[in-house]
């Protein structure tokens, strides 16, 4: 990838705080933990989930840097939320985790030579991955579930129709 399109990929990376407490804007938090069934997830769920993938975000681009070529882990999603709890968990205590991930991934993207970018981790899924790579799966990945949100929150709306 081009030094210049990776920097924007690591401000559009670094902005998701932003772009993720104004989406949250848009939803009234008494429809929040609204779910349509049992097979979807309300918001309280999707900001959890987004604040566990980005820890392991955290962990995965440090070892992409540290030990290259080491294998990562990947949560099995469902079980995380159903033994984590992620209903009965505290929104505002995800949200502030979220911002200060992704503060400090971003700040430490911005930090790397370019040649640490070619490094790659082993992840259980997706096999071989460079950093580069992460970070592209994890700004779509958070943009994924922003979407997500405002389905809910149009599933909701359409109820209260």
């Amino acid at each position: 990838m081009e030094t210049k399109a990776r920097s924007q990929l690591i401000m559009n990376y670094s902005h998701k705080t932003y772009a993720l407490t104004d989406c949250l804007r848009k939803f009234p938090r008494e429809m929040w933990d609204f779910k349509p069934d049992d097979a979807h997830w309300c918001i309280r769920e999707i900001l959890w989930h987004i604040l566990d993938i980005e820890m392991h975000a955290y962990l995965r681009f440090r070892t992409g840097v540290a030990d290259p070529g080491k294998a990562v882990s990947a949560p099995e999603q469902e079980s995380w939320a159903r033994q984590l709890e992620y209903t009965r968990q505290d929104i505002d205590d995800a949200i502030e985790g979220f911002v200060w991930v992704i503060k400090a991934n971003g700040k430490f993207l911005k930090t790397r030579p370019a040649e640490d970018f070619t490094r790659t981790v082993i992840h259980p899924e997706f096999g071989s991955l460079s950093l580069d790579q992460l970070l592209e799966r994890h700004n779509r990945h958070i943009q994924h579930h922003m979407d997500q949100m405002a389905k809910r929150f149009n599933e909701w709306k359409g109820l209260k129709n």
